[in-house]
């Protein structure tokens, strides 16, 4: 994950058993040096955003479905055999 815009700054208070998990984590993951810290850090909330996202296009999904389809074929002109030609092509001899 690389940015290619300014860093910001963040001043976080965390309870010292979470810190105390999270540098370990950190130094086992990245090992240590300079830098790690944030990275690990903009990596979780990155993660995070996306797990978020992920959950709120889920939620709309149900709702959808929940709600239900209504699919309109006015103006639509179907022929049988469009319809029905996959499964026709499935049992022709090849």
């Amino acid at each position: 994950m690389g940015f290619s815009y300014g860093m910001g700054i963040m001043t976080i208070s965390v309870d010292d058993e979470v810190e105390r998990k999270f540098r370990a984590f950190v130094k086992e993951k990245y090992g240590t040096g300079k830098g790690v810290l944030g990275r690990a850090i903009a990596e979780s909330i990155e993660k995070t955003r996306k797990e978020n996202e992920q959950e709120e296009i889920k939620e709309r999904l149900r709702a959808i479905l929940k709600k239900g389809l209504r699919i309109s074929t006015k103006g639509m002109k179907l022929r049988r055999e469009d319809m029905y030609a996959d499964r026709v092509e499935k049992h022709m001899p090849r």
